[in-house]
């Protein structure tokens, strides 16, 4: 009977239904039901295109049960990176269908196949005589990605992802070549070798790394000696951990070669939790659910899906069938079915009937005792917000006012007086189709007698008075934005380009159109006592040499989409260096986010060598007021058209606003010690001249001709114009600028 039991078993596990079906059991039913659900939504984007070859080479191991786990992987890396470098795949045991699609999605990668791997990779390393070699990587599948690697390369440098490995945002550090030519790995919460780590230390005579995580790194092939590798691979017990014997060998390349382990904002846990600094993610494990229900439903939340799809149909690169059928079927059911049918016009026909005009009068002020105020945009757009919140409070003093707000930008608004109760909700279902009808369940159960839509975005406004009417507001107000104008009791007037108007004073109109005081459309954020002390003492830490120099803020970066319409040159901040400081001495602030790190600190190398100044990188280091309070000891702030702008206006500092694609009479600050520069070209402002996707400018010139022609002398001059103007009312205001040759 056991003899029959056994030979039952081994047929059994033969047969691949049973050995997904026993798979299937391990994981859960319901766990595998989820995973599958958010994998494949993977598989009706666009493929991604790469090199063929380059300095820098990214190759993966894969098999039939990470394969899709690898196209979420690599894509999250290409859509973030912004990079095109070439691909290998190598066949980890995968079968014929799986390789098909994976040719689909990336069909300029390289598979390289079990067998021509053994034929290459085996054929080398016996040739060399590294015996212990082959028998390692015949022993172990991981050992595979060591060898087969980088004796397959003729790259420079090799980034290996594992298939585990999420991107959610830009992962400059490994794009960016170490200076001292260290190797780059992932960090892991603790060591973990095929060997006792002070065993392994006494055995090869290295200090080894603690740490090294091999599961995303960056090496450099010439740090691979093999010879070394075969001797390592002689001492007992090394290869008694077939998991961990590719790590172990990383870190001793490592002892040798340098290594420098990835910041925290690279994450490798089995813990939940996903940071909002987070670039990245690994999620060990055989199943690994976090991966799916974590991971992948953030980049799905994100709108990460959803911009793949956009840049293909921006863009659409050579397709196959299939996919080209794919992706025809989802653009009938995004675009024409969803968007174009359902919510362009299904809904401004349907929703007028369900929710008929009410012809209601403003409020009178004395009744009105609960306010909504909606607004989910991102920082600088919040800060929009907060003249009407002054005069809310001050016309209705004791309403309840609460504020719908982006989660990402709610810091700014909690320490607010003006606003009783702020509700943060996730801002990019909002711009979805689908967002329309999502519900808000922290105030479905409220009564309102006033509604303010503060939106300069169509989906969010339609939306917001969607929403107000299921709420049964009151009255609601709304900006003349998006489709559903028909369902709020009063729309503004549109703030149109051929006559703009400042969005802040546009937001007041609200106001006017209540009854109510129409206050000064002045920004304003309420700092902390708490922000002050961390900003002053961080102050006397970088500043303890003892001399009282004023500080200099740049911020040289802007949003990614934004790249090649609202970016000022770097090397036209190193000659403003150059020109502010050629008198008087000062220190340069380079203010940007922690993704931003390491452009920030390049620029503050080429700065530090034209000028010789002190130049401090805060990138990543202080939240939004925190960073205000920074703004406001600043003597003056350069930057382009993003959130800083706004915030250096809020904190009263003489800035310099640099605008080339946008419209400057809608978004310049109105401060007197705020100047907007423009060199006004005939395309500018040059919103017409956008793509479909991502509804964002697209230059007509092969770079962006309205930034690179404002000259850093002209930005120069007006920094003094400036300066003198505000040392009128503040004599702890001077500087003086050197004289501006042409061509600067």
């Amino acid at each position: 009977m056991g003899t029959l039991t056994e030979v039952i078993r081994k047929w059994l596990r033969g047969q691949r239904v049973w050995v997904r079906f026993r798979e299937l059991n391990r994981e859960g039913w319901s766990t595998a039901f989820r995973r599958r659900l958010y994998q494949r939504q993977i598989l009706g984007t666009p493929p991604v295109r790469t090199m063929a070859g380059g300095p820098v080479e990214v190759r993966v191991l894969t098999w039939r049960r990470d394969w899709i786990n690898l196209i979420w992987s690599l894509k999250s890396f290409y859509h973030y990176s912004e990079v095109d470098y070439p691909l290998f795949i190598h066949d980890g045991g995968l079968e014929a269908h799986q390789i098909r699609i994976l040719a689909q999605h990336f069909p300029d990668a390289k598979l390289v196949t079990r067998s021509q791997a053994d034929e290459q990779v085996d054929t080398e390393l016996r040739r060399q005589g590294w015996h212990n070699c082959v028998r390692c990587r015949q022993s172990s599948v991981m050992a595979r990605k060591f060898f087969d690697y980088y004796l397959g390369s003729t790259a420079d440098r090799v980034i290996s992802i594992d298939s585990d490995e999420l991107f959610f945002k830009k992962p400059i550090e490994l794009l960016e070549p170490d200076p001292h030519g260290r190797n780059l790995y992932n960090q892991d919460p603790e060591t973990a070798y095929s060997l006792p780590y002070d065993q392994l230390c006494r055995l090869t005579g290295l200090n080894v790394p603690e740490k090294v995580n091999a599961g995303l790194s960056v090496v450099w092939r010439r740090s691979i000696n093999l010879e070394h590798v075969d001797r390592w691979l002689a001492e007992p017990g090394i290869l008694d951990s077939p998991w961990l014997v590719e790590q172990t060998l990383h870190a001793l390349c490592g002892a040798e070669a340098g290594v420098r382990l990835l910041p925290s904002t690279y994450l490798s846990t089995t813990q939940p939790g996903l940071p909002p600094d987070a670039v990245a993610k690994h999620f060990p494990g055989f199943f690994r659910p976090l991966l799916y229900s974590e991971g992948m439903r953030t980049l799905i939340d994100s709108g990460f899906i959803r911009s793949l799809m956009d840049r293909s149909l921006a863009h659409p690169p050579p397709l196959t069938i299939p996919y080209r059928i794919r992706r025809r079927l989802a653009y009938y059911r995004d675009v024409v079915f969803w968007q174009q049918m359902i919510v362009e016009r299904c809904l401004p026909a349907i929703m007028p009937l369900v929710y008929p005009p009410r012809n209601r009068r403003p409020p009178d002020p004395a009744a009105v005792k609960s306010v909504l105020v909606w607004n989910i945009d991102s920082f600088g757009d919040l800060l929009w917000t907060t003249p009407t919140l002054r005069a809310l409070r001050a016309g209705y003093p004791s309403a309840k006012i609460t504020m719908i707000c982006n989660q990402s930008a709610m810091e700014l608004l909690e320490t607010n007086p003006h606003i009783g109760r702020l509700v943060p909700v996730k801002a990019a279902r909002f711009y979805e189709g689908h967002g329309l009808f999502a519900r808000i369940n922290e105030i479905k159960d409220q009564a309102f007698d006033l509604m303010l839509i503060l939106e300069m975005g169509s989906r969010p406004a339609d939306a917001a008075r969607l929403l107000s009417r299921r709420l049964n507001v009151g009255y609601s107000v709304s900006t003349e934005v998006g489709l559903l104008k028909k369902l709020a009791d009063y729309t503004l007037p549109p703030n149109s380009p051929v006559a703009p108007e400042y969005w802040p004073a546009y937001f007041l109109r609200t106001i006017e159109h209540l009854g109510l005081p129409v206050p000064p459309a002045t920004l304003e954020v309420f700092r902390t006592d708490e922000d002050r002390q961390a900003i002053a003492k961080w102050l006397r830490q970088v500043c303890s040499d003892g001399q009282n120099l004023p500080l200099i803020g740049f911020h040289p970066c802007v949003a990614p989409y934004a790249n090649l319409t609202k970016k000022w040159p770097q090397e036209h901040y190193v000659d403003l260096a150059v020109l502010l400081l050629a008198k008087d001495r000062a220190r340069i602030v380079l203010t940007g986010s922690a993704e931003e790190r390491a452009e920030c600190e390049a620029l503050a190398e080429k700065i530090r060598a034209a000028t010789g100044a002190q130049v401090i990188v805060t990138a990543g280091e202080f939240g939004p007021r925190r960073l205000i309070e920074l703004l406001a000891a600043m003597k003056l702030v350069v930057v382009a058209d993003t959130a800083i702008l706004h915030f250096a206006a809020a904190a009263g500092t003489p800035t310099i606003g640099l605008f080339g694609a946008t419209n400057l009479a809608m978004i310049a600050p109105r401060n007197a010690n705020c100047i907007a520069l423009s060199e006004n070209l005939p395309c500018s402002p040059c919103l017409q001249n956008r793509d479909r996707i991502p509804f964002w400018p697209k230059c007509i010139f092969a770079r962006q001709e309205c930034m690179y022609s404002l000259s850093p002398s002209r930005v120069a001059m007006e920094a003094q114009r400036l300066l003198e103007r505000a040392g009128e009312s503040n004599p702890r205001i001077s500087l003086s600028i050197a004289a501006y040759p042409d061509g600067i």
